[in-house]
């Protein structure tokens, strides 16, 4: 992992800490927070457990069984968080909405293969930090005020936790002929990071289809990233991740059948080297059963560039704000 990537994630945490540890006059610039530090941690991104099966498509045979886990959640430093839409009403009448929120957050993603591998290892596929600045949209913007529309701008971390290092000459003669020994296991252990800035829209009832339609767009403009891929399709080319993941897009869909989630990153070498997510929940209250299918690249950080579809079933336990 490169110094700078090193150097970012501890400015990160001496942050967090620093914010969380400050005295009350710190805060004086921000609306009071609406409670103790318990109150102010939330859900940020989908969380979910789901047995999962990836296919590489050609390249290499479909991986193991795994149980594929994602829990992300963020704690609000500032401004405003509601567990939903009746208590963010509440606060617009009363005219104490700020509808902005200054906030950290965390996303994590691993893979445990359970007697389907050697020692059935856990496999680290994510780590997110990052500091959030969640605002309205400007008042030219016009939309009304009790809906969710809102732009994020983030300082992020994104990396899979690992140590081997493909970079150069021994590093990519060793990433080539594990390619073509298609030797899935090595490319798990390859470290993938990087650093950027993003810059997020939400808006809930777009165009006024649909109170239950949530829609959103993603940039990411990159700071620094680890070195790059020279070996299979690509050997003697520069791919990066910006190749395949500068602008994602999202929707969600609350229906009588149940929940319906689209995923679509699309980077620099367009649409061809494209990802599709999409995910359904059942309408229960009880047991939120949940499937989730990928497809393209971008199914796992570690090996980026390669095709890896995919499908699990499990629950969610959690998933972005909306009743």
């Amino acid at each position: 992992m490169r110094a700078s990537t090193c150097t970012l994630i501890r400015q990160l945490c001496s942050l967090g800490l620093a914010l969380w540890a400050g005295s009350a006059s710190a805060f004086d610039w921000c609306p009071k927070r609406a409670g103790g530090a318990a109150d102010n941690f939330g859900p940020h991104e989908d969380s979910f457990a789901l047995v999962n099966q990836m296919d590489n498509k050609g390249w290499a045979g479909r991986d193991e069984v795994a149980l594929r886990g994602r829990f992300s959640f963020k704690y609000t430093v500032c401004g405003q968080r509601y567990t939903n839409r009746a208590a963010r009403d509440k606060n617009v009448k009363a005219g104490t909405d700020g509808n902005w929120e200054l906030f950290l957050s965390y996303t994590g993603e691993f893979d445990f293969y359970a007697n389907t591998r050697p020692s059935g290892p856990v496999i680290n596929r994510l780590n997110n930090p990052a500091l959030n600045l969640r605002f309205p949209f400007p008042a030219w913007y016009g939309r009304n005020a009790n809906n969710d529309d809102a732009i994020t701008l983030s300082l992020e971390h994104r990396s899979n936790g690992q140590a081997t290092e493909a970079s150069g000459d021994i590093g990519r003669e060793r990433a080539q002929r594990a390619y073509e020994e298609r030797d899935r296991a090595y490319f798990d252990t390859l470290s993938r990071g990087a650093n950027f800035i993003g810059l997020a829209v939400k808006a809930t009832n777009p165009l006024g289809m649909s109170e239950n339609l949530d829609l959103g767009l993603k940039l990411r403009l990159y700071l620094d990233q680890d070195s790059d891929v020279r070996w299979g399709p690509y050997l003697g080319q520069r791919r990066t991740i910006k190749d395949y993941d500068l602008l994602q897009t999202t929707a969600a869909w609350q229906t009588s059948a149940g929940w319906l989630d689209l995923s679509w990153r699309v980077g620099a070498a367009g649409v061809k080297a494209s990802s599709l997510t999409l995910g359904y929940q059942v309408p229960s209250t009880r047991i939120p059963l949940y499937f989730r299918y990928h497809l393209g690249r971008m199914n796992t950080l570690s090996n980026y560039t390669q095709r890896q579809d995919s499908f699990g079933i499990g629950l969610r336990f959690a998933r972005p704000f909306q009743d």
